[in-house]
């Protein structure tokens, strides 16, 4: 396979989009993330993407991260505590010299040493947020802070070992991907959330004071999703500290995750032209506004550091001209959603609108499955969905083929999407912070013959 880099990325592809804490048991890296490699291999899956790989925060939500920078160590494939000690037990000195170059290297500078201190601390406080810690860390006291350090030094050096680790395994998966001709797709979440590592020890980058309020915080103004709109409870980024330090931590997190994968999806991209802000004690989202986000500040930038061609923009929900014309000056590619137009010809969404230079979904992971969508349609709309998918097929796989002959460059169904399933396998529902999330692929699912269908529809329609 060709590097992520070069022009045969947004060749001709389809692909599925299962989160690694999906796969069937044991849901990590490492073995089961290779045999779900070569599932796709055989179903003429060219292209896996995945959910953000941080560690997750509130309501284990991807998208909600402690980190911006670290991996989730809940896709480790093993028990990290008794490896940790078996390392610091056994290692050779030329493990032992792999692990120190990893930890001394100029890339994780900008957060490891922090994400370990944090992690430690975090532990030491049965989990609590850092705003409830004691006043002189929650306020990162320089003396407070080197007495922690010398405390707590195993600990950080366990956690410094887990993402040694962790970096590992996913670079293992991703030469497994290039070996199969498959590209692995991440995903850059917007925000992080209040609870993590980076808005306590960077938040001259967020907009909290000392001991961890927030000025306002993120959201979306009500849409198809919620009447009330959604409280994110994220920090905004203070934009103007950012742009004076040549947004390189921003530069920086996009490198981080592309060391693990070939290219990603750019979460809320209409963040980056404007950002909806709730002020403190507000009822609902309904009661924010419209700021400017940074646009094409920003993304000079990004250009400059050579990233837009490993980029695609998740341009959905409420987007207006300035969006489309942010995303088109960078040449992002966009998403169709087939749920979003299959009964509307004038939608960007509807087949017939559909761009080359595009990721072509029959839906996303905030969305019902297809199957339990079309079940929740009026018989009208039922038929007009029907005639636009021309085909008898069972609805979910009517749309997978739908979604497969779409002139987009990629062509992408959530795992739900390929096995057919109803909304009892949804993974999300926006606005709900309990009981998401969860899903995972039934054991048994991932068959031969249904590999075989989906390598004979791949091929039909010229995305092998």
């Amino acid at each position: 396979m060709e590097s992520a880099a070069s022009t045969s990325l947004f060749s001709r592809r389809a692909g599925v989009l299962a989160h690694v804490s999906s796969l069937p048991r044991p849901a990590t890296l490492g073995e089961p993330a290779l045999r779900f490699l070569d599932w796709c291999a055989a179903a003429g899956l060219s292209l896996w993407q995945v959910l953000p790989l941080g560690p997750p925060g509130p309501g284990n939500s991807p998208y909600s991260g402690t980190s911006a920078f670290a991996g989730n160590p809940q896709l480790y494939p093993g028990s990290l505590e008794r490896d940790w000690r078996r390392f610091e037990r056994d290692a050779g000195e030329a493990e032992r010299r792999e692990l120190e170059a990893f930890v001394d290297s100029p890339e994780r500078a900008v957060w490891l040493a922090d994400w370990t201190l944090y992690s430690a601390l975090k532990e030491q406080h049965d989990g609590r947020a850092w705003p409830l810690w004691d006043p002189e860390l929650r306020r990162r006291d320089a003396a407070a802070i080197r007495s922690a350090e010398r405390r707590l030094d195993e600990r950080r050096r366990f956690h410094a070992w887990v993402q040694y680790a962790l970096d590992i395994e996913a670079r293992r998966t991703r030469a497994a991907a290039e070996q199969r001709g498959i590209v692995w797709v991440g995903d850059l979440p917007f925000y992080v959330a209040l609870d993590s590592a980076d808005v306590w020890a960077r938040r001259e980058f967020f907009r909290v004071d000392g001991d961890g309020h927030p000025e306002a915080t993120a959201g979306f103004p009500p849409d198809a999703f919620s009447d009330d709109g959604q409280c994110w409870n994220h920090p905004l980024f203070n934009w103007a500290t950012l742009a004076e330090h040549g947004y390189d931590w921003w530069i920086a997190r996009c490198r981080a995750a592309l060391g693990w994968v070939h290219a990603l999806r750019l979460d809320h991209f209409r963040g980056y032209r404007s950002f909806w802000e709730i002020p403190p004690h507000a009822a609902t989202a309904a009661a924010g506004r419209w700021l400017e986000g940074p646009g094409e500040t920003l993304f000079e930038y990004v250009r400059e550091a050579g990233l837009t061609d490993v980029l695609f923009a998740e341009d959905l929900g409420k987007i207006d001209d300035d969006v489309h014309r942010l995303r088109e000056r960078y040449g992002f590619p966009r998403m169709h959603v087939l749920q979003f137009g299959l009964d509307d010809e004038t939608s960007l969404h509807h087949p017939s609108n559909h761009e080359t230079h595009a990721v072509a979904c029959t839906g996303t992971h905030d969305n019902d499955t297809f199957a339990g969508w079309f079940d929740s349609l009026d018989e009208a709309t039922q038929v007009i969905v029907r005639e636009q998918l021309g085909s008898n097929s069972p609805p979910a796989l009517a749309a997978v083929e739908c979604a497969w002959t779409s002139p987009a460059a990629w062509a992408v169904a959530p795992l739900q999407d390929l096995l057919g399933l109803g909304s009892e396998a949804r993974m999300n529902r926006p606005g709900e912070a309990d009981g998401q999330w969860g899903w995972r692929c039934p054991e048994g699912a991932l068959t031969d013959d249904r590999a075989a269908r989906l390598l004979e529809l791949a091929r039909r329609h010229g995305r092998i």
